[in-house]
């Protein structure tokens, strides 16, 4: 006998309400991004790598091996911003877990940024390398701090986490006799105090990173007092 197509095919029949009840811009969001992710590959394959490497090869019998070491790294750079912009996206595009896949997202960026920067300092020798690296000095501090909050979202929560290391031997809160005998450190409670301790260290750890980053940056390289590799009193 033929019946309703909801009785006769529950899980299809869900499927096509989810389907329309998702919101268009979504859809068309979906299907721009594949779209980007193909047109980006296929320029890269048949436009930018031959033309890089032409670059290069042309260089390189000039006898300018510097610069085609830079046209050749930035193929490499070109596949890596195609790859990580795709899992970005993917992310974006599948936001069903937002508390954990937001600090995914800002992890994943350290690709492209690590890989532009390294490319960048190829070309530009000097003082304008101590400012790209610097932009790479602040994110790093970020990404950290969001690495420590991915693992606590990732094993359930400040909540859960809590009750986990509430469980836990005491003797994890030691410092060691150094740090206690000199330091006079206390022994850290296991449980929330533990975990606030640990948020609380690796916040210092991105404040400090920032404030030295820029005082190099901002204050060190004009005075010219700012030397690197070099160890000395008199540079820093």
């Amino acid at each position: 006998s033929f019946g309703p197509p909801h009785a006769q095919y529950p899980q299809i029949t869900q499927q096509f309400s989810v389907r329309r009840s998702l919101p268009s811009t979504s859809l068309l969001m979906k299907r721009l991004g594949n779209i980007l992710k193909i047109s980006s590959s296929a320029i890269f394959l048949f436009i930018v790598f031959p033309i890089l490497l032409h670059s290069a090869i042309h260089d390189w019998h000039k006898g300018k091996t510097d610069f085609a070491a830079f046209y050749s790294a930035a193929g490499f750079v070109v596949i890596t911003l195609v790859f990580s912009f795709r899992e970005i996206l993917s992310h974006l595009y599948n936001w069903y877990a937002p508390e954990v896949q937001k600090f995914v997202v800002r992890i994943l960026f350290m690709v492209p940024l690590y890989s532009v920067q390294s490319w960048l300092s190829l070309r530009f020798h000097g003082p304008a390398r101590v400012y790209i690296d610097t932009v790479r000095d602040l994110y790093e501090a970020y990404v950290i701090q969001s690495f420590v909050y991915y693992l606590i979202e990732l094993l359930g929560g400040e909540d859960r986490m809590a009750a986990l290391l509430s469980r836990k031997d005491s003797h994890y809160g030691n410092h060691g006799r150094f740090l206690t005998t000199v330091f006079r450190m206390k022994r850290w409670r296991m449980g929330r105090d533990f975990l606030l301790k640990i948020k609380h260290g690796v916040l210092q750890y991105v404040v400090v990173k920032t404030i030295s980053s820029l005082f190099v940056t901002f204050v060190f390289l004009p005075s010219g007092i700012y030397g690197e590799g070099k160890f000395s009193w008199s540079s820093a």
